[in-house]
């Protein structure tokens, strides 16, 4: 290090501060509002076909990394966590010189777990990066509370045995077991105001490469999910209560 703050220094003592050896998330009390996996939720997860090599290969990555104790599904599924987007500092584009950069910045994306509020999150991430940045470091941090989602998974009942059924019949294929979710901001707040129940259907696959500039999607597995929307339709009419004739 020279004799002046570098910001690179900076957002990388942050990057690198965020997790302990073992994978956990160093917010204070992030795991407060955690609950641990039931042992009937671990079982739902471990009846999922999963195949660490099948997956990496389908994901395009070399390892499987993240919270020590927890399978690869429940890394995906059912438990939070932080990953860095992009960093940025300099000139990127230019020709390398040998000076400091003004700014650097960071972008990072928080996936909560159902138990934990979004504005207690970003509470507890200002706690954090305060800690860790310098007294002396001007720095400002941007949280996106508005549209953020909060964590959301279908309530059991009449609606998810009724789309359980759909999907078979759409998929052609015996139930295997239930998937989390990594968002649904749009349910909860559905949920909420009209008191209902709202239940999720997702039709991709690891490698349609969710998010990224080349996402795609198998026109297979859109036709089976539209198909079994349609199911779904009469599997709810099958439940309803019988109505009295006039």
């Amino acid at each position: 290090m020279g004799v002046t703050v570098n910001p690179a220094h900076v957002v990388a003592d942050v990057v690198s501060a965020l997790h302990d050896d073992h994978g956990r998330i160093r917010l204070p009390r992030f795991y407060d509002d955690v609950d641990e996996l039931t042992s009937e939720r671990r079982a739902d997860f471990a009846d999922l076909p999963s195949d660490e090599d099948e997956w990496m290969a389908r994901v395009e990555t070399t390892a499987v990394d993240g919270e020590e104790g927890y399978t690869l599904l429940e890394r995906l599924w059912a438990r939070p966590s932080i990953e860095i987007l992009a960093l940025l500092a300099g000139d990127p584009l230019g020709l390398e010189r040998s000076v400091i950069p003004e700014t650097a910045e960071a972008s990072f994306s928080i996936r909560t777990v159902p138990g934990q509020r979004v504005h207690t999150v970003a509470d507890q991430l200002r706690e954090f990066v305060a800690e860790v940045v310098p007294a002396h470091v001007e720095y400002t941090l941007e949280t996106d509370e508005v549209i953020a989602q909060e964590a959301y998974i279908s309530p059991a009942g009449t609606a998810r045995d009724a789309l359980e059924r759909a999907l078979e019949r759409g998929y052609g294929l015996p139930l295997a077991g239930r998937m989390g979710n990594a968002g649904g901001g749009p349910a909860d707040f559905l949920a909420k105001t009209l008191g209902a129940p709202v239940i999720l259907i997702g039709t991709g696959l690891p490698d349609d490469h969710w998010h990224a500039s080349d996402e795609s999607v198998s026109l297979t597995m859109l036709r089976r999910g539209a198909a079994s929307i349609a199911h779904l339709w009469e599997e709810l009419g099958a439940t309803a209560p019988p109505q009295s004739g006039r």
